[in-house]
């Protein structure tokens, strides 16, 4: 999936647009993923892609589903509305 990511960089004296200014993004252990330059206007658009990763695996010492039909409360009784 791509995604865009824009800034708009202003000098804060003027209000006016601020070129060629370096701008790094970072991800959230602080490694640097890209850096570019403001345009003319203070602009930067940059396309990056984002990968979401998961995994997931049993361990030992997680607990086990209990026995079907071994509940006590009656789901029926849960969400009936109360008086």
């Amino acid at each position: 999936m791509s995604k865009t990511l824009s800034t708009h960089v202003l000098d804060a004296t003027t209000g006016n647009p601020a070129a060629g200014i370096r701008v790094e993004l970072r991800d959230r252990d602080g490694a640097s993923v890209t850096t570019a330059e403001t345009d003319s206007d203070g602009r930067i658009a940059e396309q990056f892609r984002i990968i979401h990763f998961s995994g997931w695996a049993p361990h030992p010492d997680q607990p086990r589903p209990a026995r079907r039909g071994s509940g006590t409360a009656s789901l029926i009784d849960a969400l009936s509305p109360r008086p």
